[in-house]
Parts: C-alpha cells; sequence; structure tokens
C-alpha cells in the first residue's frame, strides 16, 4: 500500500482532533476491514482508527523526536512484534464471538487491493456485526462516505491528552464534552422537516441526503427527487432529504450552494 493514497483521508479524520497539530501522520498498515494503523513522523506516537465503530485509539507519546534511524528501528521493531504477525490481530468477531476473516474469504472472495470487508450500515450506525451484513467495497469511497457522517469518537485519557499536547485541562475539557454531548454541537439538519422521496416540499430551503451527501435546493410547493441508491453504501428503499440549518450550510462552500440553486 501507498501511504500517500491515504493522505487525503486521513487529514479530513483527523483535523477536527487536537491529534492533528501533534505531528505529521500517515498510514503505514490497515486490516482486511479498513481499521487504519497510523503513526506520527516525527514522535513515537501511533493511532489507530477503527471504521465500523468511527473511534480513535491513540498511543500519543511525549514530544519527543526521533532521529531517522531510531524511527526505522521503532517502526521494524513494531512490525516485527508477535502481536503483529497474530492474524487475529487483524480480525475481527461477529456477535457470537466468532472471527470472520475466513468466512468472509469464502463468502465474498479475496479482495483487491483497494478493497475491504465491512458491515453495512456500520456498526457505529446500528449495523449487526453478522456475516450476511458484511460487502465488499472499495477503501476509498467508503472511508470517505464514513468521515462525512459525524465526528470520530476519541478514546483517551484527558489527564494523559494534557500532559503530551500542552493544552489546559479546561480546554481539553471542552474539547472531550463537544465530541461526546451533542447538545454543544450545532445541529447540521432541521430534523422537523425532512421529505421523503417524492413529497412536496412545505418549507424553502437547501435539503441533503445524509447517506450520499447529494444537495438539492427546493421551494415550496416542489417534489422532492429520487435518486439510483448506490449498492455499495446502503439498502435503503427510499431516499430521505433533510432540510441544512444555517449550521450545516456554514459547512457547505458557497460557490457548491450556488451551483445547486441555479
Amino acid at each position: 500500500m501507498n501511504p500517500d493514497d491515504y493522505a487525503d483521508l486521513l487529514d479530513e479524520i483527523l483535523k477536527p482532533t487536537p491529534f492533528y497539530a501533534h505531528d505529521d501522520w500517515y498510514v503505514f498498515g490497515r486490516t482486511a476491514f479498513g481499521n487504519l494503523k497510523v503513526s506520527g513522523r516525527h514522535t513515537n506516537s501511533s493511532l489507530k482508527i477503527d471504521i465500523d465503530y468511527i473511534r480513535i485509539f491513540p498511543w500519543v507519546k511525549d514530544d519527543y523526536q526521533l532521529s531517522q534511524k531510531d524511527y526505522a528501528i521503532s517502526l521494524t521493531t513494531f512490525l516485527d512484534t508477535n502481536g503483529m504477525r497474530d492474524k487475529k490481530t487483524f480480525d475481527i468477531p461477529d456477535r457470537k464471538n466468532n472471527y470472520l476473516f475466513d468466512r468472509c474469504l469464502a463468502s465474498y472472495g479475496k479482495l483487491k487491493e483497494d478493497e475491504i470487508y465491512t458491515f453495512v450500515p456500520a456498526i457505529a450506525l446500528g449495523g449487526k456485526q453478522l456475516l450476511q451484513n458484511v460487502q465488499k467495497v472499495n477503501i476509498f469511497e467508503h472511508i470517505n462516505f464514513i468521515t462525512q457522517l459525524q465526528p470520530f469518537e476519541i478514546m483517551m485519557d484527558i489527564n494523559k491528552v494534557v500532559d503530551n499536547l500542552g493544552i489546559t485541562p479546561e480546554s481539553a475539557a471542552a474539547f472531550v464534552a463537544s465530541q461526546n454531548n451533542s447538545t454543544t454541537r450545532p445541529a447540521k439538519y432541521d430534523t422537523n422537516n425532512t421529505l421523503q422521496e417524492g413529497q412536496p416540499a412545505t418549507v424553502s430551503g437547501y435539503y441533503q441526503d445524509i447517506i450520499t451527501k447529494k444537495l438539492i435546493h427546493l421551494n415550496v410547493g416542489d417534489i422532492a427527487p429520487s435518486y439510483p441508491t448506490p449498492t455499495h453504501l446502503s439498502k435503503s428503499k427510499s431516499y430521505v432529504w433533510y432540510k441544512l440549518t444555517d449550521y450545516g450550510l456554514s459547512l457547505i462552500p458557497q460557490e457548491t450552494l450556488n451551483q445547486v440553486k441555479k
């Protein structure tokens, strides 16, 4: 795998987190189920990014600068450990705690270089850990889709983050609260104004399908359109359009909004 292929996706995942400014990160490995192994270029730090649960597991070390030689030794040692050789390290269990990789291989075939096995929908979005819910998907399309759904939950010891990153306890607490308490974050969508495909709009504004991120503008009386649902993303029967709030609109470039309204 080429770490450069994951650079843009990694930026999207880490930009909302305190880790983004701590180091220059790159993906040095991934599992058959899309979990990313991430390392810092300048410090002895690493992250595990769990795609199905939409979580980040950090091992952020002190701001210890590694020489190129020490870095190469550290990475080689990590890759050569028994834990990295153990197949179960990269496998995941189903709901009955039976590992899935061999059964996925038998049921869905070998993976191409840009493919992974994944649950649809993701476990964090209510998906069940069952073999029949696994699909073989393009890793880049799927990770890009996941990064648009919601911020990654950070699994952290707040005191360790304060010590390692040099931030104040107050700002660290505020950050964690903003990640774990949805009431502290503005809502992107006005859930009181949703439209099924084929229904007329009763409120003018911009609407978005939260699965595929398609964006439309509707005036009162306009009919909400329908599109073929991408098979690798969802098996939902119909589109549901959510009206964007002012905060949701602020996250979309004005040029895009202008093009949609034409």
